[in-house]
């Protein structure tokens, strides 16, 4: 009895592959990629095409947490200054 007794001729198809083992060639693959390589290739390919550093997230978040809020402060003393002065 072979695997495909039970199929049926018209709608189905089998493919019997034989593979002699002692004429072909074995290949074993081991990864060369760790996940530190993985991440460092893909900053750089981000900063290639995007343009975005680290140090330009950083500065980002320098200009929003210290830049921001003293240019913030600065404008309502400007206007508090100016209704005293009026």
């Amino acid at each position: 009895m072979t695997f495909s007794a039970g199929l049926n001729v018209s709608t189905s198809s089998v493919l019997r592959l034989a593979v002699r083992m002692s004429g072909s060639r074995s290949f074993v693959v081991t990864p060369t990629e760790t996940w530190i390589t993985l991440l460092s290739s893909l900053g750089g390919v981000f900063n290639m095409f995007l343009g975005v550093g680290l140090f330009s997230a950083l500065e980002v978040l320098f200009l929003l947490c210290v830049r921001l809020p003293i240019e913030i402060k600065k404008s309502t003393e400007i206007e508090n200054v100016s209704a005293v002065v009026q």
